[in-house]
């Protein structure tokens, strides 16, 4: 091993104790008894399935991730994805969003890709879950039993301009990764020489990111890629909600 293997694993050691003895901490003024008194009527069945749920939802997102590797890695199983995601969303739960990029930089690593590609492909799968998330909030805001069903009628309008206002966001984020996609090259010379005035390795360094980031969005090769995508991702998003 290394020197910057021993020093990377000796802060990771550090943060998670670091973690750990804070847990413990807040673990030690927890209400324990008020937690049981309100658990107390709950039905162990489900919460076994809710959590036997939960880790199919993990085996689901790595088999996405494992449609979206396909144009690159077309080998590669959903197996050897589950871990990377298992490790990442533990990241997620204890760094906050400072853990989102464990998930790519592990299956960046385990498939031998480029960091920055496969953090293309974390962006079009959070392209998938916003979208997702769309067609479930427009379906519940403009169908005609909508109106019915909300609280306070008064706040339809604000609904009805938030569903607006997350198609429109969809759109533009799906247009932004289509040019990225198609014009990596062109928005990759335009980055080098927009920052190669102040340093030429760093702007040849910075363009070989975006053309790098561009190959990691062709993530759609065929009809298939694209519904069973978005399946998946209706499927996750509707178990969380």
């Amino acid at each position: 091993m290394d020197k910057k293997r021993i020093v990377a694993s000796i802060i990771v050691f550090l943060i998670l104790a670091t973690l750990f003895y804070l847990q413990y901490r807040h673990w030690q003024s927890f209400d324990w008894g008020t937690f049981w008194t309100q658990t107390d009527r709950i039905k162990k069945a489900h919460v076994l399935h809710g959590i036997a749920l939960i880790y199919i939802a993990y085996v689901l997102r790595a088999l996405r991730w494992k449609i979206f590797l396909k144009p690159v890695r077309p080998k590669v199983r959903t197996l050897d994805l589950v871990a990377p995601t298992l490790i990442g969303f533990t990241g997620l739960a204890l760094l906050g969003r400072a853990g989102e990029f464990i998930r790519p930089y592990l299956i960046a690593r385990r498939t031998d890709l480029p960091f920055s590609s496969q953090l293309a492909v974390w962006a079009v799968e959070r392209i998938f879950d916003v979208g997702a998330f769309t067609v479930l909030m427009v379906l519940a805001i403009f169908l005609p039993s909508a109106l019915p069903a909300i609280p306070h009628p008064e706040y339809y309008v604000r609904f009805r301009e938030g569903g607006f206002f997350l198609i429109g966001l969809v759109l533009a984020l799906a247009v932004g990764a289509i040019v990225v996609r198609r014009s990596g090259d062109a928005v990759a010379r335009w980055v080098e020489e927009r920052f190669g005035h102040l340093s030429a390795n760093l702007g040849h360094k910075l363009a070989q990111k975006v053309r790098e980031f561009g190959a990691g969005l062709d993530t759609i090769h065929g009809p298939f890629s694209m519904l069973w995508p978005i399946r998946r991702s209706l499927t996750l998003t509707a178990s969380r909600r």
